[in-house]
């Protein structure tokens, strides 16, 4: 399946996949992601990002993670 994608004048990229069959009317869901990451850790906690499992919570509207940069709203 080729999926639509589109990217404006920053570097945003919008890809869409068509709802599944009897789903197509459903409200869309919208993701937000980085591509470049930049891990960093919190200086009083051990992590390796190489080996350790990120350990997501919510924090209000944000899912963030334990000890960690990583976060989105």
């Amino acid at each position: 399946m080729t999926l639509e994608t589109l990217m404006d004048e920053t570097g945003n990229v919008l890809i869409r996949k068509p709802g599944a069959k009897g789903k197509e009317n459903v409200k869309s869901v919208i993701l937000q992601s980085h591509i470049d990451m930049v891990c960093e850790k919190n200086s009083d906690v051990q992590f390796d990002f190489d080996l350790d499992g990120i350990q997501p919570y919510m924090d209000g509207e944000w899912v963030k993670a334990r000890g960690t940069n990583a976060g989105c709203r």
